[in-house]
């Protein structure tokens, strides 16, 4: 289950503090988090027509990239 603050917290990233535009590229890159928060800014950048690249290898991360 989707935690929504981590969601919420995904999308201000992705939306405020970083103000992805269609067509950019991000680096996101984690270091002791949790996968879902990861995931939430894969899903959050794609939203906004990124192109979201994860220094993190996980099976469920690899299922968001490929979409």
């Amino acid at each position: 289950m989707t935690d929504p603050r981590q969601t919420k917290l995904a999308d201000l990233i992705i939306n405020y503090s970083t103000k992805m535009k269609p067509g950019e590229n991000i680096l996101i890159e984690a270091f002791d988090t949790r996968h879902g928060l990861v995931t939430e800014l894969v899903r959050a950048a794609h939203a906004a027509g990124a192109r979201p690249f994860v220094s993190l290898r996980s099976t469920e991360l690899i299922g968001e990239l490929i979409r």
